[in-house]
């Protein structure tokens, strides 16, 4: 009888840090679904702000494109005026003017210190800006990865909670022991998540 009363009372005091347990694995799967909404967020702000970095380079590409086409007109007419200077038995003021003129421009387009829009300088912004979209995008993958790994944490819990409250109603032991299991593996991630990010 002593024995029985003994079994008893550690059988309810069990269900009872099951029941318990359960609150605070209920209570614990908060954390990594807010922790989803918030990475979701950044994931969105960091794909946007890779998007429009990208969108920068297109623009500097184009110019840099639309600058280096200028560039070879400018040579040519270059050549051209050289060309036509040599040929002619008298110096043509005109051609002459124009001769310095291009080749002011072609200078110019060359000169790094005073030309923002220089050649060189749009390929460095448009490089730039393509490096730095892709850090974003790679940031976003990481956080996505982050994502996998909190959603497999909420799994877990709420497998845990489901099999805290199979084991109260059934009185079964073993359902108990799964659900710490488990509920352990999903606090032993998300602590693991929390001190060592993926991203």
């Amino acid at each position: 009888m002593a024995l029985q009363k003994l079994h008893g009372i550690k059988n309810s005091r069990f269900y009872f840090i099951i029941s318990l347990y359960a609150v605070g694995i209920s209570a614990l799967a908060i954390y990594p679904t807010a922790l989803i909404s918030f990475k979701n967020l950044e994931k969105e702000a960091l794909q946007t702000q890779g998007m429009l970095k990208l969108n920068y380079a297109n623009i500097w590409w184009s110019d840099y494109m639309a600058h280096k086409i200028r560039d070879q007109m400018v040579q040519a007419e270059i050549d051209n005026l050289n060309f036509s200077l040599r040929e002619s038995p008298s110096p043509d003021i005109h051609k002459q003017q124009l001769l310095a003129k291009y080749s002011y421009l072609n200078k110019y387009m060359y000169d790094d210190r005073r030309n923002s829009d220089s050649l060189s300088n749009l390929i460095s912004k448009a490089r730039g800006n393509e490096n730095e979209s892709m850090e974003k995008i790679t940031s976003s993958s990481h956080i996505s990865k982050n994502i996998v790994l909190y959603d497999f944490v909420i799994i877990l819990l709420i497998l845990a909670g489901t099999m805290t409250g199979i084991s109260d109603i059934a009185k079964r032991k073993s359902f108990g022991y799964s659900a710490f299991c488990s509920g352990g593996i999903g606090i032993i991630l998300i602590l693991y998540a929390s001190l060592y990010p993926l991203f």
